[in-house]
């Protein structure tokens, strides 16, 4: 399974799967790359407990990251035989590629951008979601997935110098304002501390 853009300007694309529940996430499929059987894994020593190992994958090695440790505090243990049932999103955030291991996916649907709405304040969703929407009269979670990857792969420590921007480039947008738009916490604060905005004012659009 590989990922499409949809043609209308205010609709998304979100691929729906499990992480080991009945619950089901979404993730916007313009964040994926591609979806796959789990590959063959190899077992890394004194690894974060929340990647399963490394795969090897057109000449790279991943890390797969467990995506149900990463968004919570299970404390699970997978046998062999159910992580090769399971299913791989790749990505790639900060020009890296990971992988996501998954139980299993369900379908992808096309949704309104007007029908996410931000997760209620004390709802317990979680601070990994970074939108919800009601599909088949069930509430799905998006995930935060750049948030999951600079927490689990310590991501944090080197964003200044992923992000970091041409000194010429910057004094051609100095003193103008900026319009950053992403849906996901964690970038827009990558993007913010590339920019190195001085002053930032949080807006909230909603579409048509």
């Amino acid at each position: 399974m590989t990922s499409s853009v949809s043609n209308g300007s205010n609709r998304l694309e979100l691929l729906l799967f499990h992480v080991g529940g009945k619950r089901r996430f979404a993730i916007n499929v313009l964040k994926i790359k591609e979806v796959i059987p789990c590959p063959a894994l190899h077992q890394l020593p004194s690894s974060n407990p929340k990647i399963l190992g490394v795969a090897k994958m057109r000449d790279e090695t991943l890390p797969i990251i467990d995506l149900a440790k990463a968004i919570s505090s299970t404390q699970r243990v997978l046998a062999d035989e159910q992580i090769q049932q399971g299913s791989v999103i790749t990505t790639e955030v900060n020009r890296s590629h990971q992988g996501l291991w998954i139980s299993g996916v369900d379908k992808i649907v096309l949704c309104d951008w007007k029908d996410i709405l931000p997760p209620a304040k004390g709802s317990g969703i979680g601070s990994y979601t970074t939108g919800v929407t009601l599909i088949d009269d069930e509430l799905v979670q998006l995930l935060d997935i750049e948030k999951v990857l600079a927490e689990v792969l310590d991501l944090k420590s080197s964003q200044t110098e992923e992000l970091n921007v041409d000194q010429t480039k910057l004094e051609a947008v100095f003193g103008k304002l900026i319009m950053i738009v992403d849906d996901s916490s964690m970038a827009m604060k990558q993007t913010i501390s590339g920019l190195d905005c001085s002053i930032f004012l949080p807006v909230m659009v909603r579409l048509p």
